[in-house]
């Protein structure tokens, strides 16, 4: 989930007027395992590509490879040079079943285009194609396991500064910070300082950052601090 700096007045200013003229993303599809709605990347392409189209700019996605991860960079690129590009996790898509797969590709492409416009919808669990088979009484989509990266080791607290250091390019000290911004005083992590937060708190809070709620937070927080 490396964020990528827009290159260029036009495509800065173009990507912040389309990002204007983006209404509500509809929920056109219904997930039967969690029983929850969803947007599918049609729909979503019915908002997207029109306010592009209108301000010069180009949706493309690009699967790649990094210190043995998969990622899906999702790019706003303009006519006239420069681009806004968001990088999320995309597991699951080297999977030896091409179904499983696709889905997975799918769901990396869905996942970064809503984090590179912030649009972001409830219910989003349609990536259960690319997971291992499980009951449909299942855990609410934020909880869901297949579809997170592996955590670095280390304790909870050193987990979560590398997780996030790797997804946003920062030291450590400057991960910590970020994390501190978006978290510190949170009830979930004992009202104070994310630091002293129990473990157990600690490793649900590594886990929510690795759901797309929990990284457009740690955006929204980088976002605010620049």
């Amino acid at each position: 989930m490396r964020d990528q700096q827009a290159s260029g007045t036009a495509a800065r200013s173009a990507f912040v007027a389309a990002y204007a003229a983006m209404g509500a993303v509809r929920k056109d599809r219904t997930n039967p395992h969690f029983r929850s709605r969803y947007a599918t990347m049609g729909s979503i392409d019915e908002v997207v590509r029109p306010a592009l189209s209108e301000h010069g700019l180009a949706l493309l996605h690009r699967f790649v490879r990094r210190d043995g991860a998969a990622w899906c960079e999702a790019v706003a690129v303009h006519s006239e040079g420069g681009e806004v590009a968001v990088e999320v996790p995309a597991p699951g898509i080297d999977d030896s079943n091409p179904q499983k797969a696709g889905s997975a590709m799918t769901y990396a492409r869905r996942y970064s285009t809503l984090a590179l416009f912030g649009l972001a919808t409830d219910d989003d669990d349609d990536g259960n194609g690319s997971a291992p088979n499980r009951p449909r009484q299942g855990p609410p989509p934020q909880q869901r396991q297949p579809q997170r990266p592996n955590p670095p080791p280390g304790n909870p607290i050193e987990q979560i500064t590398k997780y996030v250091g790797s997804s946003f390019d920062l030291d450590a000290g400057a991960a910590a910070a970020l994390v501190a911004g978006a978290f510190d005083g949170s009830p979930n992590l004992g009202g104070g300082s994310w630091r002293d937060a129990a473990p157990d708190a600690l490793r649900g809070l590594l886990q929510h950052l690795q759901t797309p709620d929990g990284f457009a937070t740690l955006k929204a927080a980088k976002e605010g601090g620049q």
